[in-house]
């Protein structure tokens, strides 16, 4: 849906209507740490599956394509560096590497970025084993697309690791096509999770672009998926007293303690928050960094950071924590 800014301005005072004191409750919905505002009942919201497939009048997304399909190699994009642009970001928007970055655009110092730069995106480069990719079971869910005030359209939602084993590197692709088929425009990004163990989820949000008032709608798919290699990775932490609280700008203040079970030291510990309207919709995701980016066997440390969410109003909040060992 495409909305206006004036209007988009109200819905995000409608969600700050949402706001009091906030609730916390057992684990639930694929084992991540919830967390409900006061006007959600205390009693835990069953799971469900939200449909993936969202008509509106000028943009849908439509998941129809088998799992595990490839993608092919896209041509090179351009990006406008926008204010708070970073590299680290952009890679991510894109689903490249920095280095990549830096070596096509020849950047030395990653923080010489200027406002109105064009940078040259590179094409993905498929190796033989993305072009071949491990068909592990897995399932689009709670996708959803939003429109913000600058008519740019998100793509967010999760995908679960139905198989029996841990994977990683979960690519996610969209491509916008035309009436006739023609491929428009292709994005991709990762999966913003570390490892995602059988019966987990991992959770996505990327930009997809402008709104096309003659793009006929987007095709999202799960482009590769492998399995996972743990090594270094930290998987024995867990998120406690995870709290929401919408505030009246419409963005929403999360906090809640991260707890290390790993019998080492964990370095650069992150918490991954996935928002969700009350259709169970996704409406935001980021990554949320503790006070503390050392934690010690049996430690706690606290985090705190603001989402700002897209579409309809927050009424719910998971998390998980992930990190490195330090060995």
């Amino acid at each position: 849906m495409r909305f206006p800014v004036s209007l988009w301005t109200a819905c995000l005072l409608l969600a700050a209507c949402i706001g009091g004191c906030t609730q916390e409750r057992p684990d639930q919905d694929n084992g991540l740490v919830p967390a409900t505002a006061a006007a959600v009942a205390a009693t835990p919201t069953p799971y469900e599956v939200v449909p993936t497939y969202t008509p509106t009048p000028i943009i849908h997304i439509d998941i129809r394509l088998p799992p595990g399909t490839p993608t092919p190699t896209p041509a090179p994009q351009q990006h406008r560096v926008e204010a708070g642009d970073t590299l680290i970001g952009i890679a991510a928007r894109y689903g490249v590497t920095v280095e990549d970055l830096q070596e096509l655009n020849e950047i030395g110092d990653p923080r010489s970025l200027q406002i109105g730069q064009e940078l040259e995106i590179p094409a993905l480069h498929v190796s033989e084993e993305d072009a071949n990719p491990v068909r592990a079971r897995h399932e689009l869910r709670r996708v959803a697309v939003a429109v913000d005030g600058l008519d740019i359209a998100w793509a967010m939602g999760e995908v679960a690791n139905l198989d029996t084993v841990p994977v990683e590197q979960i690519r996610v692709a969209a491509r916008l096509q035309a009436a006739d088929g023609t491929e428009m425009v292709r994005r991709t990004t990762l999966a913003v999770r570390h490892i995602t163990p059988p019966g987990k989820v991992a959770p996505f949000m990327f930009r997809l672009g402008e709104v096309s008032q003659t793009a006929h709608g987007w095709t999202l798919a799960v482009a590769s998926i492998k399995p996972a290699h743990i090594g270094g990775y930290a998987t024995e932490l867990s998120v406690g007293k995870l709290r929401f609280e919408p505030q009246p700008s419409g963005t929403v203040l999360v906090s809640g303690l991260v707890a290390n079970h790993e019998s080492v030291t964990v370095a650069d510990p992150e918490v991954v928050v996935t928002a969700f309207d009350a259709q169970r919709r996704v409406t935001a995701v980021r990554a949320m960094l503790p006070d503390e980016r050392v934690l010690v066997p049996g430690g706690e440390v606290a985090f705190e950071g603001v989402l700002i969410p897209l579409g309809e109003p927050v009424a719910d909040v998971t998390a998980f924590a992930q990190g490195f060992k330090d060995e």
